[in-house]
């Protein structure tokens, strides 16, 4: 069992879908336009009209390019990528059959008599990985795709990998920053959120130097209030994969965990200058709604003993009532906290 597994187990259901967010919700809230009037007043997507008129044969042959806990992605011809939900039978076949990331004819065949009803755009024509078009039953949805390779790879916790790749995040330049800042801030203010916890909605594009985001999702409270925990953790949790933070540290030597903890601290002291410009909140912890693998809680981490485990040292400093479950997980699994 991992270490967020173990998380998972011990946290209130509540406070975890808070943070694990879909972009189907989001798709399922956007207004839609008749397919004839999208064609009047989009005369560009003329490849997303094919695409949509011949799907079945469009995602013949596509390629898997990645997954999140609720769809996996798969990309199509001409800049579209399709999302297509876990409880899909598609999915339940390939499982079952352990087929390869090419769809086959037969594959693409599930798809056969498909429709699809056109999404309006909310997003001024830029693009973070939104919709364009979904299926009928809402389990498969149409996007473009976002140029860039996944920043991390969700449960890769190899040290010197996760190193080399901090420390080229958190020497990027000010300008891909402030760009990628800014970015989260206009998804903000349109009532969105990014899934942060997924290190693989996050795409550098070597060429542009830009930070692309995909797997966004519509904030379901009050649209006006942009607040915690939506705040500058959520940035930092994207650079340096909270995802896989904690078991990394486990696997670290104490030199690198030394050099990780600075390196994120140093990262965090750069973005909240732009933070603070840019509108987006500066978190403050509370025990509402914040995970004990949240990134928020090694930042505000005061003192860490490079000797033991980093995840026990806040839950025996923040979250007394889930010390017998983090013992327990430790026990189970034949691991110590001193390390």
């Amino acid at each position: 069992m991992s270490i967020i597994n173990f998380a998972n187990k011990i946290v209130n259901a509540p406070n975890m879908l808070a943070s694990t967010l879909s972009s189907k919700q989001g798709a399922q809230k956007l207004a839609q336009l008749p397919f004839d009037t999208f064609e009047r007043r989009c005369g560009f997507n003329d490849d997303l009209r094919k695409l949509i008129l011949n799907f079945a044969k469009k995602i013949e042959g596509a390629r898997f390019i990645g997954q999140g806990a609720e769809a996996k992605v798969y990309d199509l011809e001409n800049g579209f990528v399709a999302r297509i939900d876990r409880t899909h039978r598609l999915i339940d076949y390939q499982e079952q059959n352990k087929t390869g990331y090419l769809l086959s004819n037969q594959e693409a065949s599930f798809f056969k008599n498909e429709k699809f009803k056109i999404l309006q755009d909310n997003f001024g024509g830029r693009n973070f990985g939104q919709p364009l078009a979904e299926s009928e039953d809402g389990l498969v949805q149409i996007a473009r795709k976002v140029a860039g390779n996944k920043m991390y790879v969700c449960g890769s916790d190899d040290p010197q990998i996760y190193m080399k790749k901090l420390e080229n995040y958190a020497n990027l330049p000010d300008e891909t920053l402030e760009a990628f800042i800014k970015d989260v801030a206009f998804i903000n203010q349109k009532g969105y959120r990014i899934d942060q916890n997924n290190p693989e909605n996050f795409l550098y594009d070597i060429t542009t130097k830009r930070i692309g985001i995909v797997d966004i999702a519509q904030k379901e409270e009050d649209l006006t209030i942009i607040d915690e925990p939506f705040g500058h953790d959520w940035i930092v949790a994207a650079l340096v994969n909270e995802h896989d933070v904690h078991k990394v540290y486990r696997k670290a030597s104490r030199q690198d965990r030394q050099k990780m903890l600075r390196t994120i601290k140093r990262l965090e002291e750069r973005i909240i200058p732009i933070c603070k410009k840019q509108g987006v909140p500066i978190s403050k912890w509370n025990s509402r709604n914040y995970l004990p693998t949240s990134i928020l809680n090694v930042l505000e981490q005061q003192k860490v003993d490079y000797s033991y485990d980093l995840l026990g040292q806040i839950i025996y400093d923040k979250y007394p009532n889930r010390i017998k479950s983090y013992e327990k997980f430790l026990k189970s699994n034949g691991l110590k906290y001193k390390l």
